[in-house]
């Protein structure tokens, strides 16, 4: 299991990685410069990033508890 330390240093890799895609996607999708331009976009992209990643990894995880208590009943 990862302590503290460990899951500070992966909070600050994904945080820079999901800024690093925003301002190219964005860039990408509107011109040169738009992410700096608008860091509420950044921003936004980021938040939307994250809450894919909470959301997809927590049903993940729901599901797999959701099973163990189904064959738990079952025996």
């Amino acid at each position: 299991m990862p302590d503290a330390g460990d899951l500070m240093e992966q909070a600050h890799m994904t945080a820079y990685e999901y800024m690093r895609y925003a301002k190219m996607d964005v860039d990408a999708q509107f011109g040169p410069g738009y992410a700096e331009a608008h860091p509420e976009l950044v921003a936004a992209y980021m938040q939307t990033a994250a809450l894919d990643f909470l959301v997809t990894f927590g049903l993940q995880g729901l599901a797999s508890e959701l099973g163990r208590i189904a064959d738990a009943l079952d025996k």
